[in-house]
């Protein structure tokens, strides 16, 4: 391959691709390179060639990474490799270290609207974990569309393939994929990813979220009930409506979750009641 990219040092990988730090020839600034990890497996480079299809469709849509420049040869090999270039960008994990939690949702809710976007154009992204959050010149932004599904996409898929990740996924995700509401399973994974924030673990609590147990939120954020605190400092005054999101998103039953717009409804409510509280 013509080398118009300078490799500078792998900074992540997944399945289908790994991620480089680079940077163009005669240029100082430097990107993000994802290439395909297997050339010679037409089921991953489907997966790469709709990942690619996806970031497209949604360029310069707020909360998206962007794709800047891409590769996808007829034969890829390792002469001639699929990628893409997309800016280089922050880690959530970066993005919110010391910071309130206040900050932690104010930045989710953008995730959340993100999510909104795909979703009203009946794209799911499938792949939904603290991981595949970026943060981009401040602004936080959907990543890693791998596993991404829309209208009149070719499906190659097994019937029950398991398709997620492993700590937030949905558990028809695991059993039925192939029949799966998919929107309904980014919400399962969307509030999971939500919880792992909150309490800071790099692992996830297993089924469906439950009040006063070894997982709810009161063993593991300072719950400020009749304690003195300054003005404008945030703190978590009641948790039942987030508690109430968090049991509903993660029901068995994909029917008794929230949609994308009840979700943000309703953690926007929570969080001006726990303003106000």
């Amino acid at each position: 391959m013509k080398q118009k990219w300078i490799q500078i040092k792998q900074i992540g990988k997944g399945g289908n691709g790994t991620v480089y730090k680079v940077r163009k020839k005669k240029s100082t600034l430097e990107y993000a390179k994802k290439v395909l990890n297997n050339n010679s497996n037409p089921k991953m480079y489907q997966r790469f060639r709709d990942e690619i299809t996806i970031l497209e469709k949604l360029k310069d849509k707020k909360g998206i990474i962007d794709i800047l420049e891409y590769n996808l040869p007829e034969n890829p090999s390792d002469i001639d490799r699929a990628y893409y270039i997309m800016p280089l960008a922050k880690t959530i994990w970066t993005f919110i270290e010391n910071k309130s939690h206040g900050f932690i949702f104010e930045n989710f809710i953008e995730i959340c609207k993100a999510l909104k976007t795909l979703h009203d154009q009946d794209i799911t992204h499938r792949d939904i974990k603290p991981d595949n959050l970026l943060v981009v010149n401040s602004l936080p932004v959907l990543s890693d569309f791998g596993l991404v599904d829309f209208p009149n996409k070719k499906h190659i898929s097994a019937e029950n393939e398991k398709i997620g990740p492993r700590w937030t996924i949905a558990p028809e995700m695991e059993r039925i994929s192939s029949v799966a509401e998919f929107k309904k399973a980014d919400i399962y994974s969307l509030a999971k990813t939500l919880w792992i924030l909150i309490t800071g673990k790099k692992w996830c609590f297993e089924g469906q979220y439950i009040q006063n147990s070894s997982i709810s939120l009161d063993k593991h954020v300072d719950l400020y009930v009749n304690k003195s605190h300054l003005l404008g400092e945030w703190h978590y005054f009641s948790i039942v409506l987030l508690e109430n999101l968090l049991i509903d998103s993660t029901s068995n039953d994909p029917e008794k979750r929230p949609n994308i717009d009840q979700f943000i409804e309703r953690l926007e409510k929570w969080l001006i009641n726990n303003e106000k509280w």
